[in-house]
């Protein structure tokens, strides 16, 4: 369905877009945006990231997370089938008069309340459903904030916290394209967000670029946190990176961005891919090589999340939600808070 030439994606809230949603998913994605670095249309970026990579100018807009699934035979052969949404925050770099005001922990907050407080969305309370958060370039980094915000508000026990410790104990994938784990070159953050003397235009940019720059010298901290918090809880990392040189559209000359030695993501699988920084994530159909690194990804955590429920099969496990909201609680539901407990600060200490 389209709208005004464009392809229809459901508006849920002003933070979450919903791309596909089939009766009985498999499995629920996140697709996280990052922030704006050259003059890549961003009039959209929680859509246009997404975008299907064609090479003719009048091509219609396609928007591969809401088809590709679908018709995956790889997928749809192994009755495999995708919920997918995306998060909306504002990513402008500069900051203005109606841009770019919003910190980390507003979106951190609006995530919660918007993404997984609300009834509407309902993401991450399924049994046996696996999320996996997918994140483009700064979008990665705000995924592991996101997560340890999670954490931290999962501990408070409220009523309005209820649906938080599920979808911690659900999500069981991260994905990364071109996400700069390990820092990027000096050079490089210059090139995207120019500042001193040479600089023809005096900039204001956004609490977002300031925390960018702070985790790009810090980020292998952030990184070790993320990793070890992943290996402690069953999270599979796998992610993507550009071979190709980007042009920011600044007169200068093309640069690469996000190089293998920055992507690396801990123990995960990394896939080099013959694209440039914004293009990483824009396959041109189901057979590109950066669409089947993720969905090949989806297939191991499903097929992962499968075996471990038939595994427990017959079992009487109770969930750890169940806990959370109890005071108290037995000497199991204790066990479960300690979990979640340790989930919080173990992440929490990458900071």
């Amino acid at each position: 369905m389209e709208h005004n030439g464009e392809p229809r994606v459901r508006k849920i809230n002003d933070n979450v877009y919903e791309f596909c949603n089939p009766d009985n998913p498999s499995v629920e994605i996140i697709f996280v945006h990052g922030i704006q670095m050259g003059n890549e249309d961003v009039s959209k970026p929680h859509l246009s990231t997404w975008k299907v990579k064609s090479e003719k100018a009048d091509a219609p807009t396609e928007y591969w997370p809401q088809t590709f699934f679908a018709k995956d035979e790889h997928l749809t052969s192994k009755n495999i089938s995708v919920r997918a949404l995306t998060a909306c925050y504002d990513a402008a770099k500069d900051r203005t008069d109606n841009r770019g005001r919003l910190d980390i922990y507003n979106i951190a907050e609006n995530f919660v309340n918007s993404m997984i407080g609300s009834d509407r969305v309902c993401v991450g309370q399924r049994a046996g459903v696996p999320v996996i958060m997918v994140g483009h370039s700064f979008g990665g980094l705000l995924i592991m904030e996101l997560v340890d915000h999670i954490s931290k508000k999962a501990r408070q026990n409220g009523s309005a916290y209820k649906n938080l410790p599920k979808f911690l104990n659900n999500l069981k994938g991260f994905f990364f394209y071109s996400t700069p784990h390990l820092a990027l070159q000096d050079a490089v953050v210059q090139r995207l967000f120019p500042s001193g003397d040479n600089v023809p235009v005096v900039r204001t940019y956004n609490a977002l670029t300031t925390l960018f720059k702070q985790l790009n010298k810090d980020v292998a901290r952030l990184h070790e946190g993320m990793t070890k918090y992943a290996a402690n809880h069953g999270i599979e990392v796998s992610g993507a990176f550009e071979s190709n040189e980007t042009d920011l559209g600044d007169n200068l000359e093309p640069i690469k961005i996000v190089t293998e030695a920055s992507a690396g993501c801990g123990a995960g699988t990394l896939s080099a891919i013959r694209e440039d920084h914004f293009n990483v994530c824009r396959p041109t159909d189901v057979q590109s090589s950066n669409y089947q690194a993720l969905a090949d990804f989806v297939v191991r955590i499903v097929n992962r999340e499968k075996e471990e429920h038939s595994d427990a099969a017959g079992l009487d496990l109770p969930e750890v939600c169940s806990f959370v909201r109890e005071e108290g609680g037995t000497e199991s539901g204790r066990e479960a808070e300690r979990e979640e407990s340790d989930r919080s600060e173990l992440w929490g200490s990458a900071f």
